[in-house]
């Protein structure tokens, strides 16, 4: 999507203009991807401080580009 919005190719209309961000009915699943990325980076900073290996099972996205 993020790709498509980037050359013009689609475009979204806030149907809920009349309320403010906090009350939008996304707002809790925003808020809890932030807490799980957060919980994300400090295990990450852990596992790096005590020189833990970890294995991946495919493909996964650098934490960098979350």
């Amino acid at each position: 999507l993020h790709e498509l919005g980037a050359i013009g190719a689609i475009q979204f209309k806030d149907l809920n203009q009349d309320k403010s961000a906090f009350q939008k009915m996304f707002v809790q699943d925003v808020r809890k991807c932030e807490d799980m990325l957060r919980i994300i980076r400090y295990l990450k900073g852990e596992m790096e401080s005590e020189k833990m290996l970890t294995r991946s099972s495919g493909v996964v996205p650098k934490l960098s580009s979350l």
